[in-house]
């Protein structure tokens, strides 16, 4: 039985591979595919000279992570995404310039200045669709991070404190599909749009 069996869920060590994989799963969306998290979405803000400045100089992959970003705006460009965050997450994200996603190890905060801009910019984005939830209607917690991929996939990530990140790539059936139809129905809903 158990040699029959398939795989629940994979981890994911380090903050690299959590870029690299997922470059790789959103180069398999079909149309389209879902986040949600506190923290507003900005991957898919589009500005290279705003990313870089947003990487540590002293990271040694840094052009690495760069073309890996590049590469991820070009898939993202002809893929529908619909980012579901907390109003208290773009608060936060405004105020400090950090998200969850954002980790230590790579990224240091947003300057001030482009802070606004960048979340125009998402706000703005033809293909990427960003929705507010409000607390009453769903607590999202500050660690957490949920990707639904229509490809048959999910990347769950869980930080606490700001480390002992646990980050998921469950691809069993059953949860993937009870997750598309929560999403399905979350952004079939009428949501204050931002």
């Amino acid at each position: 039985i158990f040699s029959s069996s398939q795989e629940l869920f994979s981890l994911i060590d380090s903050d690299l591979d959590y870029l690299k994989l997922c470059s790789e799963l959103e180069n398999d969306v079909r149309n389209r595919f879902y986040t949600l998290q506190y923290y507003p979405c900005l991957i898919f803000n589009g500005n290279e000279d705003i990313t870089r400045n947003c990487i540590k100089d002293s990271f040694e992959y840094k052009d690495n992570v760069i073309t890996l970003i590049k590469k991820r705006w070009e898939t993202l460009d002809n893929v529908k995404g619909y980012h579901l965050y907390h109003p208290l997450g773009m608060e936060e994200f405004l105020k400090t310039g950090l998200t969850i996603d954002m980790s230590d190890s790579i990224f240091k905060p947003v300057s001030l200045e482009n802070r606004e801009l960048l979340i125009k910019m998402i706000r703005k984005h033809h293909n990427q669709m960003i929705y507010e939830i409000k607390k009453s209607f769903l607590h999202i917690p500050k660690g957490l991070s949920m990707v639904c991929y229509d490809s048959g996939i999910v990347l769950i990530s869980y930080k606490i404190n700001n480390s002992n990140e646990a980050r998921l790539v469950i691809k069993e059936r059953s949860i993937y599909k009870s997750m598309l139809n929560f999403f399905e129905y979350i952004c079939g809903n009428e949501i204050q749009t931002q």
